[in-house]
């Protein structure tokens, strides 16, 4: 653990008192709670910034491998209450607030969710960043700053009815805008081919749509605030002003703005409906756009910090994980810019692509696995295209022909095949190491989803369990039972969640197992108490809680478990004697917009 950030309650309350007078230019008795919450964020969020920009000065000297996260999507979740354990300040603050008339829960309770992601995959990628900062890993993330979320549901007759989650319109506390670092990244246009007078040619892609991505950064606080690493957000600008003075003047104030709207629209909303071509053009925009905008931001880095270095020792210093296959097009982004840009030849580009970039499979069903339509991904990236078509042409080219059925084997690992970009093929090819996210799932793959690829190069696939963080999901969320365990094995589990195991000792110890069950009854009593605040319903805390919270999906069983309340309440329509235990089934999640049989589920259960 580090020095504390606050020495004591009395030092925090002076920094706060004078930050938040700062920022809202009043007595911090005349402030709102969300003008207190926005100034502890600040607080908090200005010391890791400053942290952060002291280790990554240090980290440039140094001989420390970077891993460079990618995913379309980071759960965070709210960060306020993270941070402060993380540091080991909430005793403090707490104390302090309390000391200046302010509940630091009610501060908390102000922050809201940023809608950056979605389901597991985002926890998951949140959780790993949490992880490596604890782990003293230098591990950053790399997305997309969406101005809108996935949606606010609201049900209305029991039918969900998507409404616009802006969750900026508040701000964001914890980000930073770095416009000196953007990076214009082209869309659609045609490529040209060059040669000088020695015969040696080259090509660039002109012309099209050119978007600036501007990097938003927020600090990843790891546990003990000794490591404080970042994840990048990418937002979509213009970039040029191209404003149509005439359109404005003649009132056609749309058109005269047209130029900030397309480009925008890339980074608006999370997950753009796709069940029409406007919203999958819009979705590989947006793949396109944070893989091209982050790798130009890590080799630019990379430059900058291993100048002497060489391109060959690149893959020492720089790891990149490809999180699902959203960010698929990492392998031939990162090929045409050793090639294009750093002139390297295609043998010693390959071979540094693949010793970099990594991927995690989240899907085991071959259907749902992502493909591009051949002339919509080259009509998009027409460069970038032509690196996919010739790493899959080599690739077909080495294919062994001298194993059982490789015609089969050939067509199922390809690339390009039936007209289509298979992004899971194009991931694993250009990966040194491929895992799932369990144990059966790893099997699964190596089994039948991607058992040809296994066959070929069982060295590559490996498990890597989901998992969550202890300190979010047992140290922020449920503190009563988090102070009972620290009571009894000291705190250690935070750091370390092996130490839980030390529990056992108290597998028979009565008082231990009555505190637990005061504990849980505890939380009952907080979830009957939100549950009525939120929806007016009163819940018995001491009936049994039959829970499930996931987005909704037909293989994800919400169909299946409203068939078990129907059919227990059947039976006591049926046999008057049936007495079950009193039970609460609390259901939630979200369906997709497009997604016509969840919502038909939502609807049945409601």
């Amino acid at each position: 653990m580090i020095d504390h950030i606050f020495e004591n309650p009395e030092a925090f309350a002076h920094e706060y008192r004078a930050t938040l007078e700062a920022l809202v230019g009043k007595d911090f008795r005349d402030c709102s709670a969300q003008d207190q919450y926005q100034a502890l964020a600040q607080l908090i969020g200005r010391k890791a910034n400053r942290e952060f920009a002291t280790s990554d000065s240090e980290n440039k000297k140094s001989d420390k491998k970077k891993i460079y996260y990618f995913c379309l999507e980071f759960l965070l979740g709210p960060l306020l209450d993270n941070y402060l354990l993380n540091y080991g300040v909430r005793d403090t603050v707490k104390q302090g607030l309390a000391d200046m008339g302010i509940d630091l829960e009610e501060l908390i309770a102000q922050e809201g969710d940023p809608g950056l992601g979605n389901g597991g995959l985002g926890r998951l990628a949140a959780c790993f960043l949490d992880s490596m900062a604890a782990e003293g890993i230098l591990g950053f993330g790399n997305g997309m700053r969406y101005h809108y979320g996935l949606f606010k549901q609201k049900i209305v007759d029991g039918r969900q009815v998507e409404v616009t989650d802006n969750w900026l319109d508040k701000g964001y506390p914890w980000e930073t805008k770095h416009p000196e670092s953007s990076v214009l990244v082209r869309f659609g246009g045609e490529v040209v081919r060059h040669e000088d007078e020695q015969g040696r040619y080259w090509f660039t892609q002109e012309g099209g749509e050119l978007v600036k991505a501007v990097p938003y950064d927020v600090p990843i606080v790891g546990y003990g605030g000794k490591t404080v690493n970042r994840l990048r957000l990418w937002s979509a600008e213009p970039a040029h002003e191209d404003f149509d003075l005439d359109a404005f003047n003649a009132g056609d104030y749309a058109k005269a703005a047209k130029f900030r709207t397309d480009a925008e629209a890339i980074s608006e909303i999370l997950y753009p409906n796709d069940a029409g071509e406007h919203g999958r053009i819009l979705r590989l925009k947006q793949e396109y756009l944070f893989v091209a905008a982050g790798l130009a931001s890590i080799i630019r880095n990379y430059k900058y910090d291993h100048a002497d270095a060489g391109w060959e020792r690149f893959p020492d210093f720089v790891g990149i994980h490809t999180n699902d296959t959203h960010p698929a097009m990492c392998g031939a982004e990162l090929m045409r810019l050793l090639v294009d840009e750093e002139g390297l030849d295609w043998d010693a580009a390959w071979d540094i692509t693949t010793r970099t970039i990594s991927y995690t499979n989240h899907t085991v069903l071959p259907e749902a696995l992502e493909k591009w339509p051949i002339e919509t991904f080259r009509r998009l990236m027409p460069r970038l295209y032509m690196y996919v078509d010739e790493i899959n042409r080599r690739y077909v080219e080495s294919f062994p022909r001298d194993i059982d059925n490789w015609q089969e084997k050939l067509r199922n690992t390809a690339i390009l095949w039936d007209g289509q970009v298979r992004m899971a093929n194009l991931s694993v090819i250009c990966s040194h190491s491929v895992n799932g996210v369990a144990a059966l799932h790893t099997e699964i793959l190596k089994r039948e989803t991607l058992h040809d690829f296994y066959e070929l190069a069982p060295e590559k696939f490996n498990n890597k369990t989901n998992g969550i963080s202890p300190r979010r999901f047992l140290g922020n969320s449920n503190p009563s039972l988090s102070a009972l365990i620290t009571s009894k094995i000291g705190n250690g589990w935070l750091a370390d969640a092996d130490e839980l195991s030390k529990l056992s000792t108290y597998y028979d110890d009565a008082e231990f197992l009555d505190a637990m069950s005061a504990s849980k009854r505890e939380n009952k009593v907080r979830l009957a108490k939100y549950v009525l605040e939120q929806t007016g319903v009163e819940i018995d805390p001491d009936s049994i809680f039959d829970v499930q919270v996931k987005r909704f999906h037909a293989y994800k069983r919400q169909l299946l478990n409203i068939f078990k309340v129907m059919s227990i309440y059947n039976r006591m329509l049926d046999d008057p004697s049936y007495k079950p235990h009193k039970t609460t089934f609390i259901i939630s999640g979200k369906a997709a917009s497009a997604y016509t049989f969840a919502k038909e589920v939502i609807r049945l259960i409601n």
